[in-house]
C-alpha cells in the first residue's frame, strides 16, 4: 500500500499503472509518493518510510539537497513509477527471504523432533499458500497496469506534449501584478503581450487574476454580458469551444490550435468559471510548464493577492515581474505593505500607470518611497484607450496612442528588444505589417544612445 499525496489527475494515472494508494498515513504503508513543491516540514514525520517525489519541473540547488538530506528519489511521474515498482518488487522479495530465515532459525532451536516436523510441514504449507497469494496478486495488478490502445494512445501524446518541459523553461515569463486593484494593470498585461505578438513573437496571454479575470473582455475579444460570445470578428476562434485556465487538460494533444487568438496574433487564455477547490497548483504548474515549451513569451495578469499559492508559483516562473501602481496613498500603501515580505525585487520594474500632473506623488517620488531604482510611466489616455476598445483593438495597435507608445517602449526596454522597428495593424487590410517607429531619426538616435550607454556603462 502506498500513501500518496498530490493532485487527483496524478492520483488516476498511478492507479491505472496498477499502484494501491491510500489517503491515510497508517502502518502498513510500503512507501510514500509526493507531488512538488510541497511542504518541507513534512518531511520530518516521514523519516520511517521510503518516499518518493514527482517533480513537474526543474529543481534548485536548495531543492536537491533537501531530498539528498532525507535519501528521497525523485522524477517525472514515469521514472517514479518505475522505481516505485522496482521498490516494491525488492520489497516483497525481502519479506520472503526474512520469512524463510525464521523458519530455518525456528528449525535449529526446536528441540522436540516430533513438533518440529509438524511445524515445518505447517510453515512450509503458509510459505507456498503465502507464495500462490503474491503470484495472483502481481498477475492482478498486471492485468490492471496494462492500457488499452486508446490510454496507451493518450499517455504517449501527454509526453509529446510535456517532452522536455519539466527539465526547462524555454518562455520568457513577465508577470503583471499590483496588491491595489483599479491601477490598469489588466490593460499593461494585455497591451504588452499585444505588442509582443505584433512583432511576430509567438506569445500568450494567461489570465490568472481569478477574482476579477477580465482580459478575454480588455483585449476586446469577448462580450462583457456574455464571455461565451467572441464578438471580435477578426478574432481566430476553436469550434469546439476553447483553452481557460479550468478546461484545458482535455485540448492537449491540441493545446495552441484550441485556444482563442485574437486579431494581433495574441494567444489568450480567460479563466472565468474559475473553481479554485478544484485545482491544486500542481495543475497550474502544468499549464505553466507546457505552455513553456509553446511559446517565446508568456504574460501572466494577476490578481492583487500577492501571497496567494497561485501568485507565489507565478512569481517563481518570472524572468521580469511588473508592478504597476497608481499616484495615490493607497497605491503606495499596499504595495508598500506587500514589498515587505516580497522575494523577488531582484527581477522587479515599477510601473507608475495613467499618469496625472495632479497626482499626489510624482513617479519619482513614488519609485523613491518604493525603493525602485528603475521605473517606467504610462501616461493616461483616454482618447487612445476608447479608440481602442471600440475597435476590439489595444493601444499598441494604434498609430498615435500616447499609452501605447509608451508601452512599446517599456516592453523594448525590459526586454532589450531592437527599438528602431514595430509592427502596426493595417486597418484597411485586416493584416499586420513592419513599420519604422514613430517619431523623427534624432529620437531615434537619441534612443541608441541611451541603450548603448546602459549596455557599456
Amino acid at each position: 500500500m502506498i500513501y500518496f499525496k498530490g493532485s487527483d489527475n496524478n492520483r488516476n494515472i498511478l492507479i491505472k499503472e496498477g499502484l494501491e494508494l491510500s489517503r491515510n498515513l497508517t502502518d502498513n504503508i510500503d512507501a510514500v509518493i509526493l507531488e512538488f513543491p510541497f511542504n518541507a516540514s513534512i518531511l520530518k514525520e516521514l523519516t520511517k518510510y521510503k518516499v518518493f517525489v514527482i517533480s513537474q519541473r526543474m529543481l534548485s540547488l536548495a531543492d536537491i539537497n533537501l531530498l539528498s538530506k532525507y535519501n528521497i528519489e525523485h522524477g517525472d511521474l514515469n521514472e517514479i513509477v518505475e522505481k516505485v515498482n522496482t521498490y516494491l518488487d525488492k520489497l516483497e522479495d525481502s519479506k520472503e527471504e526474512l520469512s524463510a530465515n525464521k523458519y530455518e532459525s525456528e528449525k535449529k532451536i526446536s528441540k522436540k523432533p516430533v513438533i518440529e516436523k509438524k511445524d515445518t510441514s505447517e510453515k512450509q504449507m503458509r510459505m507456498r499458500e503465502r507464495k500462490v497469494q503474491i503470484e495472483q496478486k502481481k498477475e492482478v495488478l498486471q492485468a490492471k497496469s496494462k492500457p488499452s490502445n486508446n490510454q496507451l494512445e493518450e499517455r504517449i501524446l501527454l509526453r509529446k506534449e510535456h517532452k522536455g518541459s519539466y527539465n526547462r523553461k524555454e518562455a520568457t515569463f513577465i508577470v503583471v501584478f499590483s496588491s491595489k486593484g483599479g491601477v490598469g494593470k489588466t490593460f499593461i498585461s494585455s497591451s504588452s503581450a499585444c505588442y509582443l505578438a505584433l512583432q511576430g513573437n509567438d506569445s500568450c496571454l494567461v489570465d490568472m487574476d481569478f477574482n476579477s479575470s477580465n482580459a478575454d473582455i480588455a483585449t476586446g475579444l469577448a462580450d462583457p454580458m456574455d464571455r461565451r460570445r467572441i464578438v471580435d470578428k477578426r478574432a481566430s476562434i476553436p469550434k469546439n469551444g476553447w483553452v481557460t485556465v479550468l478546461d484545458w487538460r482535455r485540448y492537449v494533444p491540441n493545446l495552441k490550435q484550441n485556444m482563442l487568438r485574437h486579431n494581433s496574433g495574441l494567444y489568450v487564455i480567460p479563466s472565468y468559471e474559475f473553481k479554485e477547490d478544484r485545482y491544486t497548483e500542481s495543475e497550474i504548474d502544468e499549464l505553466l510548464n507546457i505552455l513553456a515549451s509553446n511559446f517565446a513569451y508568456v504574460v501572466i495578469d494577476m490578481g492583487v493577492d500577492g501571497f496567494s499559492k497561485y501568485a507565489k508559483l507565478a512569481f517563481s516562473y518570472a524572468n521580469y515581474v511588473l508592478i504597476v501602481s497608481g499616484q495615490d496613498n493607497s497605491s503606495l500603501g499596499k504595495i508598500n505593505h506587500f514589498l515587505k515580505k516580497y522575494e523577488y525585487m531582484n527581477k522587479s520594474k515599477l510601473v507608475v500607470n495613467m499618469i496625472d500632473a495632479l497626482g499626489t506623488y510624482s513617479p519619482d517620488e513614488l519609485a523613491s518611497k518604493l525603493g525602485f531604482v528603475d521605473f517606467y510611466e504610462v501616461p493616461m489616455d483616454k482618447t487612445g484607450v476608447s479608440s481602442a476598445a471600440k475597435n476590439n483593438m489595444m493601444v499598441t495597435q494604434l498609430k498615435n496612442s500616447t499609452s501605447g507608445e509608451a508601452i512599446k517602449d517599456l516592453v523594448n526596454n525590459l526586454l532589450r528588444l531592437p527599438i528602431e522597428d514595430t509592427y502596426v495593424l493595417n486597418n484597411s487590410k485586416d493584416s499586420i505589417s513592419k513599420k519604422k517607429n514613430v517619431g523623427n531619426e534624432k529620437t531615434s538616435l537619441v534612443r541608441r544612445f541611451i541603450r548603448f550607454f546602459v549596455d557599456h556603462f
